[in-house]
């Protein structure tokens, strides 16, 4: 995947991520992904080879939790930082916790 600075990154995942990468490709024309799109994320409009932004959609998904006290305090990057966290402990074996 390309870094901020333009640079390849490599990005590991677990076999759950790769089947859900595998079932997002599999269907994106059944939502009207364009086969010329190479985004994994592609943005489903006609004749789009964008990308949907993960910032636009989180906000969008947290418009809907009624309970949030500051939703605009969620953003990727402490988000990014709280999942690696909750992953790395859900990694964990019960010896290890």
């Amino acid at each position: 995947m390309r870094g901020e600075t333009g640079h390849q990154v490599p990005v590991l995942l677990n076999k759950e991520e790769v089947l859900g990468i595998q079932a997002l490709i599999q269907y994106r024309g059944n939502v009207g992904v364009i086969a010329s799109n190479l985004n994994v994320f592609a943005a489903p409009t006609r004749g789009s080879k964008k990308f949907l932004c993960g910032n636009d959609c989180m906000r969008k998904v947290l418009q809907y939790i009624p309970d949030l006290e500051a939703p605009e305090r969620i953003h990727s990057t402490e988000l990014r930082k709280v999942c690696v966290t909750v992953s790395q402990i859900a990694d964990l074996s019960n010896n290890d916790l």
